[in-house]
């Protein structure tokens, strides 16, 4: 993916820019002019156009994420009789990775709740949203889509719903889901229910595409 950076100059003119990784040393102008900058993530020269704002595409590979660099930025004359400071703008980017489900079992039933465990592949937390099962009212999207996802976070039209917070990878993590009906279907008094999952970590990247499965008191 291209990162970005937008400029707007006070004169038409010349800019040169390096992205180097977090705590790099700075480049001088020479260097900056001439292209030679070690270990650089993309480098080049763009004309700006007087009070015009102008997005520049910096970086010539793919940038780690959840990772610091330096953009250094010099402004100079056409004719180099004038140039700036060299300025530099330090950013991380973010997370954009989606979370796993590694795994999700009902461990346990009561007449009227259900026991789950699950885990994660990161920190984060799992949305749920019950409904009976065969109940296609609830959920009217492609379960591949964003609307699915939010449907099952808000948990609006579900008969429960509900989330539960990971805070480390690969570690199992149990909840309760209660307040179900023990003859809402099924024989024998056994309830069956349909679970519909989504997870979601803290950058706000969610797995997808929404999971279901069958839970039964």
């Amino acid at each position: 993916e291209r990162s970005q950076v937008t400029v707007m100059a006070n004169k038409s003119c010349q800019m040169y820019y390096a992205l180097l990784s977090g705590g790099s040393q700075m480049p001088t102008t020479q260097e900056l002019k001439a292209g030679a900058i070690q270990g650089n993530w993309g480098y080049g020269v763009v004309d700006l156009v007087k009070n015009s704002t102008q997005p520049v595409n910096i970086n010539s590979v793919t940038l780690e994420e959840l990772t610091n660099y330096d953009l250094y930025l010099w402004l100079t004359d056409y004719d180099g009789a004038k140039s700036s400071t060299i300025r530099k703008i330090t950013f991380k980017t973010p997370d954009e990775t989606p979370p796993e489900l590694v795994d999700i079992i009902q461990t346990d039933s009561q007449e009227t709740s259900v026991k789950m465990a699950y885990s994660l592949n990161e920190s984060g937390t799992l949305y749920y949203a019950v409904v009976p099962e065969g109940n296609e009212s609830f959920m009217i999207y492609d379960l591949d889509t964003v609307e699915a996802r939010v449907k099952v976070e808000s948990g609006v039209g579900a008969s429960r719903s509900g989330n539960s917070t990971t805070r480390a990878a690969n570690t199992s993590t149990t909840f309760n889901i209660t307040g179900l009906n023990s003859a809402a279907s099924g024989t024998l008094g056994i309830s069956s229910y349909d679970l519909y999952y989504v997870v979601k970590d803290a950058a706000g990247n969610y797995s997808s595409p929404v999971q279901k499965m069958n839970i039964r008191t």
